[in-house]
């Protein structure tokens, strides 16, 4: 019977460290499902999705353990199960996008975090960076937000709590929304 892991990390970023992690995967005869990995100020951090034969996940487990001595700190969930999603959720998962720029300033994600979250709206990704302004050089804040509607979910109200963010913060939230 197959199982179900889901593996985070976090080291500082290296030559290896991938081939390390998907090492301990393969000897354990374990199969690396899905992953989203990224590099920040000079550490990189991941998640994977693995699957593994009961009778063999311990021993995945006690592989994965072992990379603390090579400076990775692992954090395992077990037990999980690929229906989690609320049958309250949209199976489209792409189906709204959110772009965020403005000039930086503290509160920008928290105020749309919360947004999100008063609106009944899970994210699913996000990717946030800074850039130089093409005229001032002022630094300006910039998301790519990916997030999944309930659906009891109300678009209409989001969109409205969005743009009095956008402009208490001085920022453009744009909202792209997929209809099939």
């Amino acid at each position: 019977m197959l199982e179900h892991i889901v593996c985070s990390f976090v080291s500082s970023d290296r030559i290896g460290l991938i081939d390390d992690l998907s090492s301990c995967i393969s000897i354990s005869d374990g199969n690396w499902l899905e992953s989203n990995m990224s590099k920040l100020s000079g550490q990189f951090a991941g998640i994977v999705l693995i699957s593994i034969l009961k009778s063999k996940k311990s021993n995945l487990i006690k592989e994965l353990k072992k990379l603390k001595k090579k400076d990775i700190i692992i954090h395992i969930s077990e037990n999980i199960s690929l229906n989690m999603i609320s049958p309250d959720y949209v199976m489209n998962q792409n189906d709204i996008n959110l772009t965020v720029v403005g000039n930086d300033r503290p509160g920008i994600i928290q105020g749309i975090s919360h947004a999100l979250n008063i609106s009944g709206i899970n994210i699913l990704n996000m990717q946030t960076y800074i850039s130089s302004a093409p005229m001032s050089a002022e630094n300006l804040f910039n998301a790519e937000i990916m997030i999944q509607k309930s659906k009891l979910s109300d678009i209409d109200n989001l969109k409205h709590i969005l743009a009095g963010i956008s402009d208490d913060l001085s920022i453009n939230i744009d909202i792209k929304i997929r209809e099939d």
